[in-house]
């Protein structure tokens, strides 16, 4: 190995132990937590003022209010069988993953899937994914994934995590 080659191997490798240093850091200060039915009630004014905080970065999705989103939320309370996973730092919510049965949300994500499936009662619905963004390269959105996905599985009942994404048109298409 020539010594550019040798030289570039080694700051390749500082700099993933450094990145890794640095993740290493904030993650064992977030801890995770799952909530499920009404256990996401005393979580539903915390969420709805991070979504909103969330949403600010992205208002040509949504511009919402505390009123709208925690009537929003009220779907996730209203159902045993919902699910949070909470990220937290120092008791303050950073992040959070929340989702419950496709037959449950809401009729616009149910009409996605009904035309298409039969089987839509083994559909875990996600209904977001939201993260400040100064945990965003720390690993937590990962971490949230992954305890969401181990509690969908421990369910026993779903065969599928849904997702949906928003399209955008761009105006170039309209």
């Amino acid at each position: 190995m020539n010594i550019a080659k040798f030289l570039l191997v080694c700051i390749c490798m500082q700099f993933a132990v450094e990145r890794a240093h640095a993740v290493n850091v904030i993650e064992p200060l977030v801890k995770i937590e799952v909530l499920k039915g009404n256990e996401v009630i005393p979580y539903l004014k915390p969420l709805a003022e991070l979504r909103i905080l969330f949403y600010r970065d992205y208002p040509y999705l949504y511009e919402g209010d505390l009123a709208e989103e925690e009537d929003y939320l009220s779907l996730y309370a209203g159902s045993e069988n919902s699910l949070f996973v909470v990220a937290k730092e120092d008791e303050k919510m950073i992040g959070a993953i929340t989702g419950l049965p496709l037959l449950e949300s809401q009729e616009e994500n149910r009409e996605l899937f009904t035309h298409k499936l039969n089987a839509v009662n083994h559909i875990f619905h996600v209904g977001e994914l939201v993260l400040l963004p100064e945990y965003r390269s720390a690993n937590v959105q990962k971490r949230l994934y992954r305890q969401f996905e181990k509690s969908v599985i421990e369910l026993t009942k779903y065969d599928v995590i849904s997702v949906c994404e928003i399209e955008r048109l761009s105006l170039a298409h309209s």
